[in-house]
């Protein structure tokens, strides 16, 4: 049997998305048979499990979170494995139609890669990786679905659940009014703050570092499993659609991309009233639905938004939570639990009222944001490794100036396509982000790496492989082209023999323009590229956006090769705003007009 793993961490809500949302999506969309098992049914309901419970006044099969809080690591690892292997066989029988069902064009299934027993806060995988491929099943797929740690939050602090908040925080509270009383008692006021929201808010917080550690543990896991058993992986958020996710499930050969594309820059905007109202974010969220029609599964950023602590007058951390980044408007994996005020934004998870909002919140949360930031470079280079391309949409947006994330994300992925030939990367911006960030780089000085220099240097490079010019005589040319950058300005330093000066001048045209196209170049791509592994495109507005995906997407594939349209674009900024050098002698009519 061949069969797709689907995990997550505990709270992500697993099971709702896979049988409420991709499995529907899967059978009205492609018309295709399913069958499905989850690891974690067969095991809480099961013999074991139910053995190991005894003289607990249960109605009805418990939660893995009552097991593993209940019953000793070893026990639930044992009940856990034997449990894979029930699950695997009957999924094995669904998969043939031996239970009467029709075969299956696809099999699922799902569990937790590992578990956390509450009573001893033990973090703990149950996978046996052996019983996965026994008696000759092969693991195609691994998928790891994710979630925000406030949406997890959410569902594993229930009544019941993992982390019970109604009982947690109670009992959280008495403890530290015992540890309190002991030294100086507080203050009636004081007193009244630390049991309505300082204790809960501490409370909650180690919760939320619990939930990172998970998810974290979570990742490196389905890596390691994907990694062993040589199967397809790719890490999902449940708010992103389900077409991609769905579409990469049913082939062995769809490519996938990560998107990095502006996130600060929109979200000042949203803390000044709203999202910018040039459309940025729309277009962002449109691009894994334009490019999942194109045979590509796009991998979102943002489909995991936590750092978005609303800062107060002095720019101090409040514990009130900003809007997240809008979820795409088209059907995702994400559901919460019917509830009593389910709101995804989760605005007031850690404080509810702004009764204490005077208190002094920053030195608080500054951990708990501090982790959070780590986890985003941790979980986004994660992702650019776990995907086949990438996709940078508008790095320069708002201010000619790209965000170190993305210029990591971008050198890490380098670092990767060097012995990985089937990685691409697509640069798309458009000609007003051009404009702003070739004017950025003009405001530059010389010695701090500004236009002409760098265009200079680019030229010496043309000049010394062509054997125009003696190697290590780069400074003194630059310092030459940075006074007077015409042709003839060259023959006065004496660099250049005289047996090629008259085949230089007829060269010079295209020698310009080759440095300035490098230079251009390197600029949109943030650094120097291998050959043939890196598209531009530049777009004169969002109209130009789904058109031109067809080519992009044939890129990222391989079915095309890298564009040059781009060539003319890019040079028509850099004339807007570097202007020409007026040199001592004459020089050709056609470099000024190119620039």
């Amino acid at each position: 049997m061949k069969y797709a793993l689907i995990c997550s961490p505990g709270g992500s809500g697993l099971k709702q998305a896979v049988e409420d949302r991709l499995i529907p999506f899967l059978r009205d969309n492609e018309k295709i048979v399913i069958q499905h098992v989850d690891v974690e049914d067969v095991f809480c309901s099961s013999h074991a499990v139910r053995q190991s419970l005894r003289g607990m006044p249960l109605k009805q099969a418990p939660n893995v979170g009552v097991v593993t809080r209940s019953v000793p690591r070893t026990d639930v690892i044992r009940m856990w494995k034997q449990a894979l292997r029930e699950s695997i066989t009957t999924l094995s029988y669904k998969a043939v139609g031996d239970d009467g069902s029709p075969p299956a064009d696809l099999s699922i299934l799902t569990c937790h890669l590992d578990l956390y027993g509450g009573r001893w806060r033990e973090l703990y995988s149950p996978l046996d990786l052996r019983a996965l491929v026994e008696d000759g099943h092969q693991v195609t797929h691994v998928l790891l679905l994710i979630d925000d740690i406030f949406d997890m939050y959410y569902r594993l602090s229930r009544p019941g659940f993992l982390y019970d908040e109604d009982a947690s925080v109670t009992s959280y509270v008495a403890d530290q009014r015992k540890e309190q009383a002991r030294p100086t008692p507080m203050s009636k006021a004081k007193q009244l703050a630390a049991v309505e929201a300082i204790w809960p808010f501490e409370w909650k917080s180690n919760v939320l570092f619990a939930l990172l550690a998970w998810r974290r543990a979570e990742m490196l896991m389905a890596e390691a499993v994907a990694h062993q058993l040589n199967a397809r992986y790719v890490v999902y958020s449940l708010k992103q659609g389900v077409g991609p996710v769905a579409h990469w499930l049913t082939s062995l050969e769809r490519f996938t991309a990560y998107v990095s594309h502006p996130i600060t820059r929109p979200r000042e905007d949203r803390r000044k009233g709203a999202w910018p109202n040039d459309n940025v974010v729309e277009q962002c969220n449109s691009l894994p639905a334009s490019l999942d029609s194109l045979g590509i599964s796009c991998v979102m950023p943002t489909g995991i938004d936590e750092l978005r602590f609303k800062p107060d007058t002095a720019n101090s951390p409040l514990p009130i939570l900003e809007p997240r980044w809008p979820i795409p408007i088209v059907e995702t994996l994400y559901t919460l639990p019917t509830q009593a005020n389910a709101n995804p934004e989760h605005t007031r998870l850690l404080l509810p009222n702004d009764k204490y909002l005077i208190e002094d919140w920053g030195p608080r949360l500054r951990p708990l944001i501090n982790v959070i930031g780590t986890e985003v470079a941790f979980r986004d280079h994660h992702l650019v490794v776990a995907t086949d391309g990438l996709l940078v949409f508008r790095p320069f947006y708002g201010n000619g100036k790209t965000s170190r994330g993305v210029a990591a994300e971008v050198e890490h992925w380098r670092s990767l396509a060097e012995n990985e030939p089937k990685r691409r990367a697509a640069f798309v911006h458009f000609r007003s982000d051009v404009a702003l960030l070739l004017a950025e780089v003009a405001k530059l000085p010389a010695k701090a790496g500004g236009l002409d220099y760098q265009i200079f240097a680019a030229l010496v490079t043309e000049l010394e492989s062509q054997g125009y010019s003696r190697p290590g005589m780069a400074q003194r040319i630059i310092q030459k082209l940075l006074l007077d950058g015409s042709f003839e300005s060259l023959l006065d330093t004496g660099v250049v023999p005289p047996d090629v000066q008259s085949e230089l001048k007829a060269n010079w045209q295209t020698l310009v323009r080759q440095a300035e196209l490098r230079v251009i170049g390197e600029q949109l791509t943030l650094i120097s590229m291998p050959e043939g592994r890196s598209g531009i495109w530049i777009l004169d507005s969002d109209k130009d956006l789904v058109p031109g995906m067809k080519a992009i997407a044939d890129f990222l594939s391989s079915i095309a090769p890298p564009p040059t349209e781009w060539q003319a674009a890019g040079l028509d900024a850099m004339q807007a705003v570097r202007p020409q050098p007026q040199p001592t002698g004459s020089r050709p009519k056609s470099i000024a007009k190119r620039g």
